[in-house]
């Protein structure tokens, strides 16, 4: 990650391999702390296999955060402290594109939330009430045809109300 200040590019951290592949950083968040905190796509690393990572508000070494996730596509935090993270797929390599949204509480209890009626979900905002706000069906136009796979669905904003 890099850092650009006054017109002067640094680097800020490095997020490392996961596995045999390549992190591919895909969402970024400050936390309540000011640390910055950090998704990754990993689709190559495995269901399962995305983490979360914290990095130094100043910047270093970033530390592991949060694991367990498949495919992040967002990270956003809410007014209590949680963490809320956006998993694109189940599965990429069954093409399961259901997606949820994770709902990380600060004692690390974890919810599931959005699970029936997201797919390919991207992004996560959450408002002061704790609402978490994503694009769903986010690979698609705004309308499909009706005769096509996707039946006419097209890509939405979808609001989860806590």
């Amino acid at each position: 990650m890099l850092e650009v200040l006054g017109g002067q590019v640094s680097l800020l951290a490095v997020i490392p391999k996961n596995g045999k592949s390549q992190a591919v950083p895909s969402s970024i968040a400050q936390g309540p702390s000011g640390d910055l905190f950090v998704g990754e796509l990993a689709e190559g690393a495995g269901t399962g296999k995305a983490r979360v990572w914290r990095i130094p508000a100043a910047g270093g070494t970033p530390e592991v955060y949060a694991t367990g996730f498949t495919a992040i596509t967002g990270v956003a935090f809410g007014p209590d402290g949680s963490l809320f993270v956006t998993e694109f797929a189940r599965n990429f390599r069954r093409e399961d594109l259901r997606g949820t949204v994770v709902r990380v509480a600060p004692d690390g209890t974890r919810t599931r939330l959005g699970a029936k009626k997201l797919l390919a979900p991207t992004g996560a905002a959450v408002d002061s009430t704790g609402a978490v706000y994503v694009s769903n069906f986010s690979v698609l136009p705004r309308k499909t045809p009706k005769k096509s796979p996707f039946k006419g669905a097209g890509g939405s904003l979808v609001k989860i109300t806590p």
